[in-house]
C-alpha cells in the first residue's frame, strides 16, 4: 500500500483519463458498489481512471506513489411508475 498524499504536498500534475468502469448490483437491488459511505451500499459505482502524464503510460504510472487518480460516483436508481415520468416530463 502507498502512502497518499495530503493536499499540502500536492503539485499540480497534468491527469489523462484513460479508462472507465461500472461495479453494479444484480435485479436491482443495493450492493453493487464497490465501496461504502457511512456504512451505506450503492446500486453502482462509476470509476473514471487517470494516470499522471509525467509517466508515458499507466502501465508506468500504475505502480508508482500518486502515478493513478481515480474519480468514484456512487449511483443509485429509484422506480418511478411511468405516469409520473411523462408528468414530469409536461412539467419541462
Amino acid at each position: 500500500m502507498h502512502q497518499v498524499p495530503t493536499a499540502a504536498t500536492l503539485d499540480f500534475v497534468l491527469l489523462q483519463a484513460v479508462q472507465f468502469h461500472l461495479h453494479w448490483a444484480k435485479n436491482g437491488s443495493n450492493g453493487g458498489s464497490e465501496h461504502t459511505l457511512n456504512g451505506v451500499q450503492y446500486f453502482a459505482e462509476l470509476h473514471i481512471v487517470h494516470y499522471d502524464t509525467q509517466y508515458e503510460s499507466i502501465s508506468d504510472a500504475v505502480n508508482k506513489d500518486a502515478g493513478l487518480a481515480v474519480l468514484g460516483f456512487f449511483i443509485t436508481v429509484r422506480i418511478q411508475p411511468a405516469f409520473m415520468f411523462r408528468r414530469s416530463l409536461e412539467l419541462i
